[in-house]
């Protein structure tokens, strides 16, 4: 087909006329439409941003070349007061290939007759300082990719610059000023460069001129620009700097020679690169005050390659010399440092398509002689610190195969003299002469750090635990309210966000040798000192890796003689420790005053000591700890304060198989052995027990109690809540030897004294298991011939209280305990043995307890003056209840519940004891009746009217006296004797007729030669008794009834028997005989028992014949009294 028949065809004709017009519309828009559209939006929006009058007079757009001039630019200061920038023409040529280049690609920028206007302000702002306070205020947009460009044959022509420095009355101005730039690339492009990169200009009328040149036969075409200053006076020129510094910088220069170099090598992105060595030489910064913060004598930076565009740096090396740091804590308690830095803006929020950092890489980085002072305004107690550094390092960062790396590599530091003191004081708190590190790697990217060792020597330090148990040089470092640049709390991760992974760091080897701890604890009343010199550590291996394990030492002396050893494995991540413990004669006393101030008790001597093994893992968030091994405390001896007597002390306490625990909480102890002990219980001067006063309560006992009030510590608890399991706890075996406790007694006078010796035995078994009960056998003598006893079992260590014990204490004689005896009886002691036997039983909180008192011998001495002596007849009761043998057995039972308030083991023996003497005062025959039998009623023995000799009952209540008085061989007998004046005196005239009959009767018997022995052997029967009544009645004198002859008449029986009795008289001396027979009668007849002695009984002339009225009991009686 040939182009004229191709031509003709509608389809072309319809494509070419489409290409006209839009050829046609593009020509019309960029040539006519566009321009005074773009001039018109950038007029409005660079007025409106930069709030000053903009003016352009005319911008053009080629669309074929795609080329833009702008002519006649021109911005007022604000307010339109005067000039403030302006060009006659700025020209860009784009280049077609930036539309594939991804970025714009410029052939050619001209800028042609530039003109700015800078004024510098009486307040050292400038024309221009709201412009970028504004856009400093504003955050940094960084989402989307880094803008990609190629800007080449950059040129600027005729430009002039004005600066009124108001401040200083000067004008400066520069005239002619042009420069070349062959390229500002970060992409490759085949654009041609024809520019050399050149610099001049007129300043103040001196012509200063750069001229780039080109290195021959390069295949890159690489350009060199030299770059040299010389004494660049920092300060000067920094006075100039727009923004405001909130430090000054009061000398300081710099010396630069550098290389600058343009390359474009075939087929790869245009380079610019910076080469050589800047040096700033004795630079001082201030902060608003003029105080010093930084001094820098030297600081010495080899720039391998500054590559901007690249965004690479290369440096041969960094040395700073000497500096010198002045850090400040206000007492706001910012950092001098941090009020220096420009004040912060809102964060940019970060994207993955941000422009990535710039690559580093520092050959050799050394710092010498480095020192750090700090002053601390914002603790209580202001104090300074000093510190010098020296350190040398290796950094290299920027992208690799594996994304973004920093590295630090070569690390070494060592940390001179570093000190802290208060002020106001002469010694320094923390005085390190050396800490140093040696080949550490760190990677900034991947959070590991490794240091192949680390040492330090030769430190001192003094802690000081303050009275409100805070740490001294914990306060050193206080948060004051309202600081946030330090103080800030890290940002928490959004719900569901894994938390960002920590450091791995780890350490080889690390040490610590020749310290010294000085450490005082003014909490308690008297501060306590401790000294730990010297202390060692070591450790290898120590990483935060998950259960990287390694390994830790520690050596220590403490106070001098004590020596500890800690060894083993140790682990960070989790905290994991197996720890080996070697503790030895660590000195008690200086640490006397953590208890001083709940106890009455001195310590004068005593060591503690261990060795074990200690561990301790973490476990859901809690530690378990763990120690196994031996526990001694030797040589201990404390004094009681009240008294400066000795109190308590042992030649040694040996726990030994000891496995503890916690979380959960548990203990066991194959052997506790106690050897060599002494304890002094004291009943001091003003009655109180010294064991009373031992631990301190804040109200004390009034000073008039006595020893026999001191607490009984079984009973009396107040009922007790529920609790749950107790903790596992079991010690296979206690063990006592050579035990002495002397007690002493300087209240009573004269004073006693005892000693209990040999006190020895064990408990085996002790355990929290409810079932499991302790063998008890624990022994003593007292004062070497008393041998007491304590056998049974018991588990005090369940929640409820297991005890069932028996304790014998025999053949304690009783003479020393006279200054008792006289003082609460009133008698001394003549002679006498003591023997305890005592059991007691506790289940569930339930007592049931036997006490049973047993006395030989015991025996009452002389009496004592004594006002605080019962009234009591203790005599007469010893003698109730002492048999023939002289023995004393007494039976004291008690019960109760240790959960009742009022419940005192000894308080009921004490009871039952007075009551027992209360009995033998108001009752001592219902005391006896209720030993022999018989009761109160032991007391009397009751008559028939008119008799004076006991009956049959009346027989037998008095053998049941003469067994009792036979038993009791000290008790002495008192018989009185009493009538009823009615009835007795009825039944002797009633008696005297019998007689009077009888009497009769007898007469005929001794006619007969068969008299009974005795008057009250006759026996008169019915028959008979007429005829002798008749008698009796004739032989009376009283006038009787006569016939009308003067004869007595026969009377009846009735009738003379009551004519005889109304004549007979009883008198009262017939009844006082009465008694006195009642009296001798019952004492014939205990006589005539052959057990009691006559010396024990007493006939008693009673004032009255009449006793006592009581119930009951009839008048006619005798009535015993026993002495």
């Amino acid at each position: 087909m040939d182009l004229k028949a191709l031509a003709g065809k509608p389809i072309l004709k319809r494509y070419v006329l489409w290409f006209a017009i839009a050829l046609a519309v593009f020509t019309v828009v960029g040539f006519l439409v566009l321009p005074p559209v773009v001039k018109s939006v950038l007029v409005k929006q660079l007025s409106e941003k930069l709030h000053r009058p903009v003016a352009i007079r005319s911008i053009r757009i080629n669309p074929f070349l795609l080329s833009v001039r702008v002519e006649g630019f021109s911005m007022k200061d604000r307010g339109g007061a005067g000039p403030f920038v302006s060009f006659e023409e700025l020209s860009l040529d784009l280049e077609a290939s930036s539309i594939v280049r991804g970025g714009p690609v410029l052939r050619e920028i001209l800028l042609r007759s530039p003109s700015v206007t800078v004024i510098r302000n009486e307040d050292s702002t400038y024309n221009f300082s709201d412009i970028l306070d504004e856009f400093a205020s504003k955050p940094t947009d960084k989402k989307g990719t880094p803008l990609r460009y190629s800007l080449n044959n950059i040129r600027i022509a005729g430009g002039s610059i004005d600066f009124d420095d108001r401040p200083k009355h000067t004008r400066h101005a520069v005239r002619d000023l042009s420069l070349s730039i062959p390229f500002l690339s970060n992409l490759p492009s085949a654009v041609d460069v024809y520019v050399r990169p050149a610099f001049e200009a007129k300043v103040n009328g001196t012509l200063v001129a750069l001229q780039g040149r080109t290195k021959p036969y390069s295949a890159s075409r690489d350009t060199l620009v030299d770059l040299n200053i010389r004494d660049f006076d920092i300060p000067y020129y920094l006075e100039y700097v727009p923004v405001k510094l909130k430090f000054r910088v009061p000398s300081g220069s710099l010396d630069a020679k550098t290389v600058l170099t343009f390359s474009q090598p075939e087929g790869k992105s245009p380079a610019v690169s910076l080469a050589g060595d800047v040096t700033v030489k004795k630079l001082a910064v201030a902060d608003g005050k003029g105080d010093p913060v930084l001094r820098l004598p030297s600081l010495a930076v080899g720039i391998g390659a500054l590559e901007p565009l690249s965004r690479r740096v290369k440096l041969d090396n960094v040395v700073i010399s000497s500096p010198e740091v002045f850090l400040v804590r206000e007492k706001t308690g910012v950092l001098n440092v941090v009020s220096l830095l420009p004040d912060e803006t809102p964060p940019a929020k970060a994207d993955k398509g941000a422009e990535p950092a710039f690559a580093v890489e520092v050959d050799a980085f050394r710092l010498t002689g480095a020192k750090a002072s700090f002053s601390d305004l914002a603790a209580p107690a202001p104090f300074q610190a000093a510190a010098t550094l020296d350190l040398s390092a290796r950094y290299k960062s920027g992208p690799g195969e594996d994304g973004d790396a920093a590295i630090v590599t070569g690390l070494e530091a060592k940390l001179s003299s570093l000190s802290l003191r208060r002020r106001g004081e002469k010694e320094d708190a923390i005085n390190i002469p050396e800490i140093g590190m040696k080949g550490a790697i760190i990677d900034l990217v991947k959070k590991t750090a490794t240091v192949e060792e680390a040492s330090t020597v030769k430190g001192a330090l003094r802690v000081t635990r303050e009275k409100d148990g805070t740490l001294d040089l914990a306060k050193l470092a206080p948060v004051p309210e309202g600081t946030s640049k330090l103080a800030a709390p890290p940002p928490r991760e959004p719900a569901g966000k894994p938390a960002a992974p920590g450091w791995l760091v780890r350490v080889k080897k690390a040490s610590l040798q020749q310290y010294s701890i000085r450490a005082v604890d003014k909490t308690p009343p008297d501060p306590v000192h401790v000294r730990i010199s010297p202390l060692e550590i070591a450790a290898e291996d120590i990483s935060t890796e998950k259960d990287s394990k390694g390994k830790a030492s520690l050596k220590a002396t403490v106070n001098k003689a004590g020596k500890v050893a800690v060894g083993g494995t140790v682990a960070v991540n989790p905290v994991a420790a197996d720890m080996n413990v070697d503790v030895r004669t660590i000195d008690l006393v200086p640490f006397q005053p953590y208890v001083a101030e709940r106890i009455n008790i001195s310590l004068t001597s005593g060591n503690v000591s261990a060795r074990g093994r200690v561990t301790l893992a973490e476990r859901n968030h809690a530690f378990r700890t763990t120690y196994s091994g031996a526990l001694f405390v030797t040589k201990l001896a404390t004094v009681d304060k009240a008294t400066s007597e000795d109190f308590l002390k042992w030649d040694s306490l040996h726990m030994d198989g000891i496995r503890m625990g916690t979380n959960p909480l548990s203990v066991a102890i194959r052997q506790v052995a106690l050897t060599d002990f002494y304890s002094r219980v004291i009943v001091t001067p003003e009655g109180t027990l010294n064991l009373q006063g031992i631990v301190k309560k804040e109200q004390h006992a009034s000073a008039g109690e006595t020893a026999g009030k001191a607490p009984d510590n079984t009973a009396g608890a107040k009922p007790r809540e529920a609790a749950g399991p107790p903790a596992p706890v079991s010690i296979e075996t206690v063990s006592f030897q050579g035990g002495r406790i002397n007690f002493t007694d300087h209240f009573i006078k004269p004073n006693y004294a005892a000693n209990l010796l040999e006190v020895g035995g064990r408990v085996s078994g002790l355990s929290s298991e409810e079932t499991r009960m302790a063998e008890v056998d624990l022994r003593g003598r007292l004062e070497n011939y008393a041998p007491l006893e304590i056998t049974g079992k018991i588990n005090p260590l369940r929640n409820d209280l297991f005890v069932d014990l028996k304790i014998d204490f025999k053949d304690m004689d009783m003479s020393p305990l006279t200054p008792y005896s006289g003082r609460y009886a009133g008698y001394t002691i003549e002679k006498g043995k003591l023997t305890l036997s005592l059991k007691y039983l506790i289940v569930k909180r339930k007592l049931e307890a036997s006490n049973n008192v047993f006395l030989d011998q015991f025996t009452f001495g002389d009496a004592v003056e004594s006002p605080h002596a019962t009234k009591l007849p203790v005599r007469l009761a010893v003698a109730l209840l002492k048999n023939r043998k002289g023995e004393i057995n007494l039976d004291l039972p008690v019960s109760g519940s240790l959960d009742d308030p009022q419940f005192s083991v000894w308080g009921v023996v004490v009871k039952i004891i007075v009551n027992l003497l209360v009995k033998a005062a108001t009752s001592p025959f219902a005391l006896l009746g209720a030993i022999f039998g018989g009761g109160e009623e032991l007391s009397y023995l009751e008559f028939n009217y008119g008799m004076e000799v006991p009956d049959g009952p009346g027989t037998a209540k008095l053998d049941t006296l003469v067994k009792a008085l036979h038993e009791r061989p000290s008790l002495k007998l008192e018989i009185a004797g009493y009538v009823d004046h009615e009835k007795d005196r009825e039944a002797l005239r009633q008696s005297m007729f019998d007689r009077k009959v009888k009497s009769q009767k007898l007469k005929d018997l001794v006619k007969k030669g068969g008299a009974p022995p005795s008057l009250d052997n006759v026996v008169v029967d019915a028959k008979e008794y007429p005829e002798y009544l008749k008698r009796a009645y004739k032989a009376e004198k009283f006038p009787k009834p006569r016939n009308i002859i003067g004869m007595a008449k026969d009377l009846p029986v009735p009738e003379m028997e009551k004519l005889m009795v109304a004549h007979l008289q009883v008198t009262d001396d017939d009844l006082r005989l009465l008694a006195q027979g009642r009296a001798r009668s019952v004492k014939d007849y205990l006589l005539a028992s052959k057990q009691v002695e006559p010396e024990r009984i007493f006939l008693l002339e009673p004032k009255t014949l009449a006793p006592e009225k009581k119930e009951k009991q009839k008048d006619s009686r005798v009535v015993f009294v026993l002495k």
